[in-house]
């Protein structure tokens, strides 16, 4: 009897040693498929800090090898993601075919990366070997001979590269498939779930509502800015975005800024995020608002969490999101008249030639003057959102072919003088303004207004719970705005979808109208408007 006492409780041992024993190799196949995700996040980053190195301190005739050292990494990484190891991971814990997964007891982060994990895999199998490697060249050459046909005014040195681009991207799309259209493809790269027949909508939307209030302005009078065109010294200015930075929370031990052609920032992960402004000398408002845009996608990198880096979850959701981040620091928060308190003083001390006979007043309204401009990122609110629908009209058209590389100058031209009244005097204050084509980014810009919508909700609840903020930003007081993103956005990475999360953060559906009500309020009191 105690020996069969022994043998059952051995047969029952070993029965639920083979049943953890499936339970672990289930186990181990998820963070397997970690391990993998991380080396690709590396690789990724990797990449990304030559890129960054190749807009601020690269030499110009490193181009051509810059090209292959990235391209490299990508087809690394490609090679990763595609491998039948990863393949094989990914299908013992979630169908590739239908919804669902093949074991319990999963939390909500592990589904969140089995889902992003499927869906980053089936879009790479989608895409060949050859076409990743031929992109990642072609899209680092493009963005050297973008810059140089920017300086030279000459779109005739970036059409041969922008055609290849769009080229790429006509493919792209068609490896990737798409419903309705094309540009839907390249769209749900940057902001998943959105689509054309919504973007449609949202524009048809806001060109109702801005182009009108933009008129109603126009027939003010107009806020001087004069005074804040005079020479600005290039150091001290610099000196200021490292205070800007410092005011929103973000410290030199895991962040660093540097100057380049066209503002940016990379997260290379979860403590060293690299940005950039753009100074100029003789119009001080650019480097403030690229800090503080930049600053704001800052904050959002080193807010995500941590211990899911190198998988989906320690990512941000989408651009659109991300872009929410940026214009919500950019213009809500540094376009604030308790902003404007802040700030002022010190800039003040700091130009004291320049700026010693007028008020924070002044500077409040000459930081929100409404007044087309050619530059997208030296536009204001209102005008803003316009921008992008051309880019968005431009690029759609371009994918559906009804248009090609050659009609795009005029194009632009065209349509800024429709949607805001201006004619580019050149390309390079006209379509070649922007890095994005040349960094292969087309079905990006979207992200830029919808960013705008998502900031202008998120406002809307924040002061809902902080009906004080105007008091504390004066005070020097912004933990309040970024512990309360944290908690809304940062740190659930990429656990919802964008508009789901925007849902779960504010407890309202998407609607463009917090952004629009917004607008409204801010600027008829600006410009004394009557409702």
């Amino acid at each position: 009897m105690i020996k069969k006492s022994f043998f059952s409780l051995f047969m029952l041992l070993l029965c639920f040693s083979n049943l953890y024993s499936f339970e672990d190799n289930m186990d181990n196949n998820y963070y397997k498929l970690c391990d993998i995700s991380k080396k690709i996040t590396l690789l990724n980053s990797t990449a990304a800090l030559l890129s960054w190195d190749q807009e601020t301190y690269m030499p110009a005739n490193s181009v051509v090898l810059r090209g292959e050292q990235i391209a490299l990494l990508n087809i690394l990484a490609y090679e990763e993601l595609t491998s039948d190891t990863f393949k094989n991971l990914l299908q013992s814990l979630i169908p590739l075919e239908k919804e669902g997964f093949l074991i319990d007891d999963l939390d909500a982060y592990q589904k969140a990366n089995l889902k992003e994990w499927k869906r980053e895999y089936l879009k790479a199998i989608e895409l060949p070997k050859s076409f990743v490697k031929e992109y990642a060249i072609t899209v680092t050459d493009s963005a050297h001979y973008w810059k140089k046909a920017k300086e030279k005014n000459d779109f005739s040195i970036f059409k041969p590269y922008l055609e290849k681009i769009v080229d790429l991207s006509r493919k792209k799309a068609h490896y990737l498939g798409y419903e309705d259209h094309p540009y839907d493809a390249l769209l749900d790269i940057y902001e998943p779930m959105m689509t054309t027949k919504k973007l449609d909508q949202i524009f048809d939307d806001l060109k109702k509502d801005i182009i009108p209030f933009i008129q109603q302005i126009s027939e003010k009078t107009q806020i001087d800015t004069a005074t804040f065109n005079q020479s600005f010294s290039i150091s001290k200015q610099f000196k200021i975005s490292h205070l800007l930075l410092k005011l929103m929370g973000i410290n030199k031990d895991n962040s660093r800024i540097d100057t380049s052609t066209h503002p940016f920032t990379m997260g290379l992960s979860p403590n060293d995020v690299r940005l950039t402004t753009k100074i100029e000398k003789n119009n001080v408002f650019t480097n403030i608002t690229s800090v503080l845009h930049e600053g704001g996608h800052t904050l959002y990198e080193l807010g995500l969490p941590s211990e899911y880096f190198g998988t989906p979850v320690g990512e941000a959701i989408s651009l659109g999101i991300h872009e929410s981040q940026s214009r919500f620091w950019e213009r809500i928060i540094g376009g604030s008249k308790s902003f404007s308190k802040l700030l002022f003083p010190i800039l003040q001390k700091t130009f004291p030639k320049q700026l010693s006979d007028i008020t924070y007043e002044n500077w409040h309204q000459a930081m929100n003057k409404v007044e087309p401009t050619f530059i997208r990122i030296e536009s204001d609110e209102i005008t803003y959102p316009l921008h992008i629908v051309i880019r968005y009209e431009i690029e759609k058209a371009l994918m559906e072919r009804s248009i090609e590389v050659d009609d795009v100058p005029k194009l632009w031209n065209d349509k800024m003088q429709q949607y805001l009244g201006i004619t580019p005097p050149s390309d390079a204050k006209g379509c070649l303004q922007d890095i994005h084509w040349s960094s292969g980014l087309i079905g990006y810009f979207p992200t830029y207004a919808l960013g705008n919508l998502y900031s202008g909700q998120l406002f809307y609840f924040l002061t809902k719970q902080y009906p004080d903020w105007e008091e504390r930003i004066e005070n020097n007081d912004l933990s309040f705005i970024n512990k309360w993103l944290t908690e809304k956005i940062y740190k659930n990475g990429k656990l919802f979808y964008p508009e789901e999360l925007i849902q779960k953060a504010t407890n309202e559906p998407l609607s463009a109208k917090y952004y629009i009500d917004y607008l409204k309020g801010k600027y008829k009191e600006i410009y004394d408007l009557e409702d």
